[in-house]
Order: structure tokens, then sequence, then C-alpha cells
């Protein structure tokens, strides 16, 4: 009985020391990647800012299992995913500046989540892509803690989209 006590009591405190810790962890983190692209900003600025294009780039616009509705509304443009399980994705799409593209997930699990796109053009005509995606983890301690290795779980995701991106922008995809 001593002995189940000291082990209940020894995860007890590092149960409570773990979630100290995550009060110091931000709520809010950002996975970065940058590439660069041997195409003029406009053609990547046209794969990005068009959901038309981006099945020739993004995963989830890549799944032949997936459908795919894409409206407009002024300036903002919408892409409304329904995948083979029955979930559901929604992205909103706008450019807040000539270099900056912000797509939005209005709704469902990822609310409060979004991506950011900032080209830069080099002077010898390359184009220097970046996308930051702004990751909500709110305050649940374990959802803080797993922030600690959310880099590293999606980041090669990332890339991966963002070397289809390189490929279909260098070769003039549309």
């Amino acid at each position: 009985m001593r002995v189940f006590k000291l082990v209940v009591g020894a995860a007890s405190l590092f149960l409570v020391f773990l979630g100290l810790i995550t009060v110091f962890l931000p709520s809010r983190i950002t996975i970065s990647r940058s590439v660069q692209i041997n195409a003029d900003e406009k053609v990547v600025k046209m794969q990005v800012t068009d959901f038309r294009n981006w099945m020739h780039w993004y995963p989830s616009f890549q799944n032949t299992h997936t459908t795919v509705l894409i409206t407009s509304h002024g300036d903002t443009s919408f892409a409304d995913l329904k995948f083979e399980d029955h979930q559901q994705l929604s992205l909103a799409l706008y450019q807040p500046s000539e270099n900056t593209i912000e797509v939005f997930f209005p709704g469902g699990h990822r609310k409060g989540e979004n991506y950011q796109f900032v080209l830069f053009k080099s002077s010898s005509g390359h184009t220097q892509l970046t996308w930051n995606a702004h990751t909500l983890l709110g305050w649940y301690p374990w959802k803080k803690f797993g922030g600690i290795f959310l880099d590293k779980i999606t980041g090669s995701q990332y890339e991966a989209a963002l070397q289809n991106l390189k490929a279909a922008a260098e070769n003039g995809s549309r």
C-alpha cells in the first residue's frame, strides 16, 4: 500500500509539474518555411491567390476523393472541401497587401488558424515565398505541450507542398 501511495503521489506531482510548465508555453505558434522559386513573382502569386491552382500543389486539393467548391465574394475567395470521411474544411483567401496573401480557416476545428504567404522578388528574377502557418493551441496543457513537437510533425508536409508549388510555378501550371 505504501508503494502504491508513493507511485500515485509521484505521478500526481509529475502531472502538476507538467501543468505548471505549460503555463509558460505560448498558446499560439508559427511554423515557417521558405522556398526559392525560379519564376516571376506574378506566376508564383497566381499559384497562391487562385484556389483553382491549389490543385497543383496543396495536398488536400490533390486528393481525388475530395470535393472542392470554390466561390468568391468581392475581394475574398472561398474554398469548401468535403473529404471522403465526410469531414469538411473551409478556406478564405484575401490579399491585404501586394506581397502578402492570407488564408483563414473560418470554421470547424481549425478556427483561429491561418496561413500567411509572403512573396519577395529578387533582382535576378527569382521569387522567394515564405509560408507562415499560425496555429492556435488554446490553453489546454496537453495541446500546449504537443505544440513543442508540431514543427517536427507538420514541417515536412509544408516543405513537400512548397516543393510542389515550386514545380507548378516553374513549369507554368495554370
